[in-house]
């Protein structure tokens, strides 16, 4: 009877053990793997800044196309179906900025900081517009987030756009820097 006992206790404890382990490889696939909508932002922000050199290019394309599939939205599938129009030539910026508005914007669970990101696309959006309510609202919303997130890299990234004052050669460049600190941190 007291083996019984003891190798019932064994039993417990090896059973305990599995579902911990068993609980912390689950934990770590989920914290561990990107998203989706992570993965179009970052490679619509790659993309952006893509050399000449036409194979990597078309390889950064290709890449991009395969995760917009993925997702399987309408919206974000035909942002990326406008955005494709230009790519053979140069896209504006805006065209970046949209997709990245899509995406987030469809996807707001799917990452962190999804807010903080559409207020800084809101903000780039009306900077020099006559909507002064909205700009106003999401600037204020934006330097709040920024410094809630206790980020240097972050903070550095919206003190130069500020300081640009949406006058600077380099704005756009500063939005992208800050859009994919934000959203490496989700």
């Amino acid at each position: 009877m007291a083996v019984a006992k003891g190798v019932g206790k064994i039993v417990a404890i090896v059973g305990i053990i599995l579902i911990v382990i068993i609980g912390i490889i689950i934990v770590s696939q989920i914290a561990g793997s990107d998203t989706p909508v992570k993965s179009i932002i970052l490679k619509t922000i790659d993309l952006r800044g893509a050399s000449e050199d036409s194979v990597k290019r078309a390889q950064m394309i290709s890449s991009l196309d395969t995760v917009v599939s993925k997702v399987d939205d309408p919206n974000v599938e035909e942002q990326w179906g406008k955005m494709t129009e230009c790519l053979a030539t140069a896209c504006p910026d805006d065209a970046y900025f949209d997709m990245i508005f899509v995406a987030t914007n469809d996807h707001q669970t799917d990452i962190k900081n999804a807010d903080l990101l559409l207020n800084l696309l809101v903000v780039n959006r009306y900077w020099d517009s006559e909507d002064v309510v909205e700009f106003s609202k999401s600037l204020s919303e934006v330097d709040t987030q920024i410094q809630n997130l206790q980020n240097r890299k972050a903070k550095g990234a919206w003190d130069d756009i500020v300081e640009c004052n949406n006058e600077c050669d380099e704005r756009n460049n500063y939005y992208f820097e800050l859009i994919r600190t934000i959203t490496e941190l989700s």
